[in-house]
């Protein structure tokens, strides 16, 4: 195989090359906070999609009103139970490097390993980024994008989904930006006083002096959870293409994605292979899959300003 023109060798592999070094510092995304907060389904051997059967949520009107509740011996209400396929075909995703025998023997840290890590991180990067991006096309929005976070608008996302009788537990996925500094939800908690918070109570904020969202932020500098919601940040979260950013809360049957297991359940696959006449190892990482939403009325966009 001819060299590619990004083949890592000693000219740009120097960073441990030829001294006695510390623990390498290795630059990761943040990655995977979706795949614990979606429904994932592996596709069986032998199959390219998985699918999702939707069914059709019934009301009270379904059952005939005219049916007394002792009424012995006639029919029930008659129905059909419908379903919607959502189809999710994996597809690849794949990303690899050129590592140089002299470079990996040169350099003090564990190159191959390093370089191994990087590449399932970035996989794993893509992976969330390819499901935020899902996040815009929920329906309902708690949003306010010309404002900070409130606490108002998650107790307005909980409310939609508990309307719309989303399954318990639910997710909240934002920027960094949605929950940290100046344009954050911790704005809400406004200020640190003698190990408890003091905050804007008008906005609808729960946080008081003992109250135990104070204690969960000055112990942990975060809410991480709170009632039927598990709060992550990920900077893969999209922009707006204005001043803020598109976060979301949702349940886990909002959103699907059928993938490809490479062992032990994991979508991120990294091998090796030797490229003997130049004297390199190839790093291949791997990843197959694809997201779609399921039942959009268990899902809330959530816009805020975040600049």
């Amino acid at each position: 195989m001819a060299q590619s023109a990004e083949i890592t060798d000693v000219a740009v592999a120097a960073g441990g090359k030829g001294i006695a070094v510390a623990a390498a510092v290795v630059q990761f995304q943040k990655a995977a906070v979706f795949p614990q907060c979606i429904t994932m389904q592996a596709a069986p051997p032998g199959n390219a999609t998985v699918r999702f059967p939707v069914y059709t949520k019934f009301s009270s009107a379904t059952i005939d009103p005219t049916m007394s509740a002792n009424a012995e011996g006639a029919d029930a209400a008659l129905t059909d139970i419908e379903t919607t396929a959502v189809d999710c075909t994996p597809i690849r995703y794949g990303l690899y490097a050129q590592v140089t025998d002299l470079a990996t023997t040169t350099n003090a840290d564990a190159l191959m390993v390093n370089a191994g890590q990087i590449i399932g991180n970035q996989l794993a990067r893509v992976f969330d980024e390819k499901v935020a991006a899902l996040l815009d096309g929920f329906a309902n929005g708690a949003s306010n994008a010309n404002d900070i976070l409130r606490m108002e608008q998650i107790w307005q996302a909980v409310s939609l989904l508990e309307a719309n009788d989303a399954p318990k537990p639910f997710h909240c996925v934002l920027h960094p930006k949605q929950m940290w500094g100046p344009f954050g939800l911790t704005k809400e908690l406004q200020t640190l006083t003698t190990g408890t918070v003091t905050a804007d109570v008008s906005a609808g904020s729960l946080a008081g002096p003992g109250n135990p969202l104070s204690n969960q932020f000055f112990n942990d500098a975060a809410i991480t959870k709170l009632g039927p919601v598990t709060f992550y940040t990920s900077s893969a979260v999209v922009s707006d293409g204005d001043d803020g950013h598109e976060g979301g809360m949702f349940s886990s049957d909002a959103l699907g994605c059928g993938y490809i297991d490479q062992g032990g359940g994991s979508l991120v696959s990294i091998a090796s292979g030797r490229d003997e006449p130049a004297a390199l190892t190839e790093i291949v990482g791997n990843a197959y899959f694809e997201a779609k939403e399921l039942v959009d009325l268990y899902g809330v966009e959530i816009i805020t300003e975040t600049s």
